[in-house]
């Protein structure tokens, strides 16, 4: 989607002008039209301007924010028009103040404000919109704006602890790849003149130092264009269809990783679809909606299957069983929750189970690679002192005999 600049007149012959935001220019037309606006110039803006130093993102912080207080102030009896137009007056972010004003302006014209939304869907999701729809027409949307508050505390928190427990390996292995690039490029050329000084037999694996050193010293420039090459084509390739499916497919069966990545997958199908019964969207609508929102095209495919077979008239867990979607525990929790009703509420626990699971194979995890990172650094610092150090001393002892 574009942002559009317009001007025009009304019905009164007044001149006016705003901006709208759609596909494409037809669309604008037929959105002036509507609001029998006399198109005069529509331009598209490709930027949005904001105040000098100021970040043009809007955080997951920022929308839980505003969902709160929204939340807030609909409970408190707050006209919705009202609402927005006082937050957009005093939102820090100016994107998210430009954006709430666009929204005022289209609710003020006539537009829901679930149909608002939906035009800046690179800022609220499906399942975000949807919820607000269904709470309008349900007229709890205060409600809605509360569930959707906590689904993206929930969801970011989920995040803040991956990169948490992630955050020490990477910084390590980063350290040991930037280490050994040292070593080989600067340190050990150092210590070669010397050695061939010596005139003695070095040992084999001083040997195998000194000609890597050489091969690294020699060919870095290919080394490197190699490297980068490399990722470039894993990224190109991940980026397509067919790459991109099959590197989410074999990211679930990687070793250890694989199934923190699925677990986390199932929690956050979990939280979106409970959510999504909490605030009154069918089932059907659900399922085609949650599954872009997972970032995983192998499961998205899964899920949409799943839907069909809903479709056609069976249970979510005797399809999702029929699929070998999900785990027995899953499955049996979630034929527990259809029976009963309380679907939504059995898909929360199995969220916040699923989360608990992640948090402690993450902790296992940290406790694997942790002295398992020790262990290699500690080898190469001893195979690099023995190598260096060896020669040194059969040279001494040379000396005294």
């Amino acid at each position: 989607m574009a942002n559009y600049h317009y001007t025009g007149r009304d019905h009164n012959g007044t001149q006016v002008e705003g901006d709208y935001r759609g596909n494409t220019i037809d669309q604008v037309i037929a959105y002036l039209r509507h609001e029998k606006i006399t198109p005069i110039t529509i331009k598209e803006q490709h930027s949005i301007q904001v105040k000098k130093g100021q970040t043009t993102k809007i955080t997951t912080t920022e929308l839980i924010l505003l969902c709160q207080q929204l939340h807030t102030l609909l409970k408190s009896g707050i006209p919705i028009l009202q609402a927005i137009q006082g937050l957009s007056s005093n939102m820090p972010n100016p994107r998210l103040a430009y954006l709430l004003g666009e929204i005022f302006k289209h609710i003020e014209a006539g537009t829901s404000l679930s149909q608002s939304l939906a035009l800046y869907s690179d800022v609220f999701p499906p399942v975000f919109t949807n919820a607000i729809s269904v709470g309008e027409q349900t007229g709890r949307l205060y409600e809605a704006f509360h569930h959707l508050a906590q689904y993206l505390s929930q969801e970011q928190e989920l995040k803040r602890r991956l990169k948490k427990a992630l955050r020490y390996p990477i910084m390590v292995i980063a350290f040991l790849i930037i280490a050994i690039t040292i070593l080989n490029m600067v340190v050990i050329p150092a210590f070669i003149e010397f050695f061939d000084n010596l005139k003695i037999a070095l040992p084999w694996y001083t040997q195998m130092l000194i000609a890597s050193s050489n091969f690294m010293t020699q060919y870095w420039l290919i080394l490197s264009i190699i490297f980068f090459a490399l990722i470039l084509s894993a990224y190109s390739l991940t980026r397509s269809g067919k790459g991109e499916y099959q590197w989410h497919y074999w990211k679930l069966r990687l070793p250890i990783i694989g199934i923190i990545i699925e677990k986390l997958l199932l929690a956050r199908f979990c939280r979106s679809f409970a959510i999504s019964q909490q605030t009154g969207i069918p089932i059907i609508s659900a399922l085609h909606i949650i599954p872009p929102s997972l970032g995983n095209r192998y499961l998205e495919k899964k899920i949409t299957r799943l839907r069909e077979y809903i479709e056609r008239g069976e249970s979510i867990a005797r399809s999702a069983q029929n699929l070998d979607l999900f785990p027995p525990l899953m499955l049996q929790m979630i034929q527990v929750g259809e029976d009963s009703g309380n679907l939504d509420t059995i898909l929360l626990e199995l969220s916040s189970y699923y989360e608990q699971e992640i948090d402690y194979q993450l902790k296992s995890l940290s406790s694997i690679i942790e002295p398992l990172l020790i262990i290699i650094i500690s080898s190469m610092v001893l195979f690099v002192a023995l190598s260096i150090f060896t020669p040194m001393w059969d040279f001494a002892s040379h000396a005294r005999a």
